[in-house]
């Protein structure tokens, strides 16, 4: 019979294409205790494609489960060279995007069990088309010069709005 000997272990990537790479920020999610997370979401201001590779020699598409935000992704088309196989997800909604893979790599671990070990990559991306609206607005009646204290009420639209990344800088003459 036939054999194959297979000793080189997959390796799962999830990256974005080059001609989408319009990242916008990289921003670090806060965890439940109100600290940084170390896994950034980056964030485009338009469509991007996700780029699913798995090197493996012995690819069994059947053995891959992606996921979007938790949901499985059905109409995944995979192409293959040498032993990189790819796959890609378009995403061109604004919204929020965890990417899950998973492969599992089935092997022979003796005459009466089959071993199957899982590996796995994920990102996090969002895609915000919509830029950030600004509003300033001024205590009291509406005039050019005031000779007594003004209030600025400053308010931002933004999907994305972090309180340490926003810099108000305010100018007064005589």
């Amino acid at each position: 019979g036939t054999f194959v000997v297979d000793t080189i272990l997959p390796e799962l990537n999830v990256s974005n294409n080059e001609s989408s790479q319009n990242i916008v920020a990289n921003l670090y999610p806060y965890n439940n205790a109100k600290e940084e997370t170390t896994n950034p979401i980056e964030i485009y201001n338009n469509d991007t494609t996700a780029v699913i590779t798995i090197k493996e020699k012995n690819f069994f598409a059947d053995r891959t489960v992606i996921t979007v935000n938790g949901d499985p992704v059905t109409n995944v088309i995979w192409s293959t060279s040498a032993d990189v196989n790819t796959a890609e997800i378009l995403f061109n909604e604004n919204g929020d995007y965890n990417i899950a893979v998973k492969y599992t790599d089935v092997f022979d671990g003796s005459a009466d069990s089959i071993e199957k070990a899982e590996y796995t990559a994920s990102k996090s991306i969002c895609v915000d088309k919509v830029a950030p609206v600004i509003e300033i607005a001024l205590s009291g009646d509406k005039r050019e010069y005031y000779n007594s204290d003004v209030i600025a009420f400053v308010s931002v639209k933004e999907t994305k709005f972090r309180m340490h990344a926003f810099i108000a800088v305010m100018q007064a003459s005589l």
